[in-house]
């Protein structure tokens, strides 16, 4: 009896660890059974007989399996790819300011979301002078706040001028400013809030001329005078921009009020004039 109990225990303990040949092959597709919780296949390629005719044994396992690892790595690069590029629909407002040195460009566009939800994104990029951007790749600054209403140079570096979404009475203005470094470029980014907004009106002259630091654009029967530390100009085509803010005349605290000047020179006009003033250029993208 005690001879029976061990055979019939060894027996038992035997099938915890079995080889078992897939059934149909000739002993090169082996599956290993491990407590019956995991398996392991192993498939081996070559011509052996089988039933007196000489066949090739396919490695399916295996072709399968490296098709799928390209399957997958083609959708990874691809979702990457679609990540880190932008369609030139997607850009828009695209605008250029050059360091009084020349050796620095500055470009200030937006990047639309593409999609029916989704903010826009306020994108800042700096290259070497003249040199020509990647608009639609991912490596650019991304300017918090809003799209900067003011922007210049000074000594190589970054001064922009926003407006929080998030504040409207704060103690002083700017209420914050933030410091980042970009390309070995310090941004200083000067936070306002926003207290009342005019919708741009136009205005054609026929001179201009500067005076005790104020920009002076006239016609015959009106004049707009500017103060261009609170003005950004932006150069077009055959046009200027001007949008000028300044301190709430009530409430320094409640933030800027803004109004804009669409600009157009009646008579032939030297946009160059202006260059000293670090305008901003619109540029095609």
């Amino acid at each position: 009896m005690d001879l029976e109990l061990q055979e019939t225990k060894m027996n038992k303990q035997r099938t915890a660890n079995k080889v078992l040949p897939k059934a149909g092959l000739n002993g090169f597709d082996w599956i290993f059974v491990q407590g019956s919780t995991f398996v392991l296949r192993l498939n081996f390629c070559t011509k052996i007989p089988a039933f007196g005719n000489t066949r090739t044994v396919i490695c399916h396992a295996m072709k399968t399996t490296s098709n799928n690892n390209i399957f997958i790595f083609l959708i990874i690069f691809s979702l990457f790819w679609s990540c880190s590029k932008y369609e030139k629909s997607q850009i828009t407002n695209v605008e250029k300011l050059s360091s009084p040195n020349n050796q620095y460009d500055v470009y200030l566009y937006n990047i639309e979301s593409g999609m029916s939800f989704g903010s826009t994104v306020n994108a800042l990029q700096v290259v070497k002078y003249q040199e020509k951007p990647d608009l639609y790749n991912g490596d650019f600054f991304r300017v918090q706040n809003s799209r900067p209403f003011k922007i210049e140079w000074k000594n190589n570096n970054l001064i922009i001028n926003t407006i929080s979404q998030n504040h409207s009475i704060v103690t002083k203005q700017p209420f914050k400013t933030e410091t980042q470094n970009y390309k070995g470029i310090s941004i200083k980014n000067n936070v306002f809030t926003m207290f009342s907004s005019m919708a741009m009106s136009e205005f054609k002259f026929s001179k201009f001329y500067e005076k005790n630091g104020k920009l002076i654009f006239k016609n015959e029967n009106d004049s707009l005078v500017y103060n261009n530390e609170n003005s950004q100009i932006i150069m077009g085509s055959n046009y200027l921009e001007i949008k000028n803010f300044e301190k709430n005349k009530f409430d320094n605290n409640r933030g800027l009020s803004f109004d804009a000047h669409k600009l157009i020179p009646k008579n032939n006009f030297d946009f160059n004039k202006l260059e000293k003033f670090q305008p901003l250029r619109t540029t095609e993208k």
